[in-house]
């Protein structure tokens, strides 16, 4: 693999607001700012590398849609504005594993069916999910109040504001929740 003379982030910027299509500025811009975009994605989905590769590439396609590179013509403001975007992609992640995690279990996969050797894929997500039910009905009322919050995007610092909590309390909360659902 041959090594890359890596551009300054303004004149990469500068490209991409000249011509948008220049994919010589987008792989500058991909090797500059990914290790970024994934420290933000890996810190804000909890340590899941798998996760944050996947999220990092949504943000990067989200830049290639929706990037406003004509207003963003600063290395601050573009990396201001890059850290908000992986830190939405990180939010709708964790929104969408929540949500999907506390669905209905369907009627027909309430009674324990009867089969023969394991248990399909289907049967297995049923599982989970009612163990995920549970264990959410089992929680205090507040920490279920905790969970729902972040499930929709706050940060530790808003549940904080929003409960009468400290921000250090939110975060052990959170992660004793963590830990109970865990088992």
């Amino acid at each position: 693999m041959e090594k890359q003379k890596s551009q300054p982030l303004e004149e990469v910027l500068d490209a991409l607001v000249e011509f948008r299509s220049d994919e010589q500025a987008w792989k500058a811009l991909y090797i500059a700012m990914w290790p970024f975009v994934f420290s933000v994605t890996y810190r804000d989905l909890r340590a899941h590398s798998q996760l944050a590769e996947d999220a990092t590439q949504d943000v990067f396609l989200r830049l290639v849609r929706y990037c406003p590179f004509d207003r963003l013509r600063t290395p601050g403001a573009f990396k201001a504005y890059l850290h908000a975007v992986s830190r939405n992609v990180a939010r709708d992640y964790l929104t969408c594993i929540l949500r999907h995690a506390s669905e209905l279990v369907p009627e027909h996969s309430k009674s324990p069916a009867v089969s023969r050797g394991e248990p399909s894929a289907s049967e297995d997500v049923a599982i989970i999910r009612q163990r995920l039910r549970e264990g959410f009905g089992r929680l205090a009322k507040l920490d279920q109040k905790l969970v729902r919050l972040l499930a929709e995007g706050y940060t530790h610092a808003e549940i904080a504001r929003q409960t009468g909590l400290t921000e250090n309390n939110v975060a052990v909360r959170l992660h004793r929740v963590r830990m109970r659902m865990a088992e």
